[in-house]
């Protein structure tokens, strides 16, 4: 039997074809299920949710986040500013000769004086910084 007598067998006649079984994929229903015409169904249990329940709990989640990072970045900023401050020696009273030592400092690149060369006067003379510069520029910019 080839395969046109085969396919003649199986049909039945233009627009004609076997009714197949489909296996139900469902339990069958139960009576939640079923209603008569004058009973309104029940709503699922999913569909009973509030708009107005959502945007809260939606909202209030985002505050709590929202106020907990707010907080740790706060214990953050303090704990690692209070570590720096202690390495730097901040709090501990060393900051005030460490700024009186850098205001002597910046006193003696303002004004003349005699340098030192460990404890005796090396025989030079100091000037103020900005004077230096102009020295310095003035003696390369001339050519040679």
């Amino acid at each position: 039997m080839g395969f046109s007598a085969m396919s003649e067998a199986h049909h039945h006649g233009p627009g004609h074809h076997e009714h197949a079984v489909t296996p139900p994929f469902h339990d069958t229903p139960d009576p939640w299920h079923r209603h008569s015409p004058a009973e309104k169904p029940q709503r699922a249990h999913g569909e009973a949710t509030s708009f107005k329940q959502v945007l809260g709990i939606g909202l209030g989640s985002f505050l709590i986040v929202t106020i907990t990072v707010y907080i740790v970045y706060g214990y953050y900023t303090w704990y690692t500013t209070d570590i720096l401050n202690q390495q730097e020696g901040f709090g501990n009273g060393l900051e005030l000769p460490a700024k009186t030592v850098k205001e002597a400092a910046f006193a003696d690149l303002a004004g003349y004086g005699w340098v030192k060369d460990q404890d005796n006067y090396s025989g030079y003379v100091q000037m103020p910084i900005q004077r230096g510069m102009e020295k310095v520029v003035a003696e390369y910019s001339v050519k040679k």
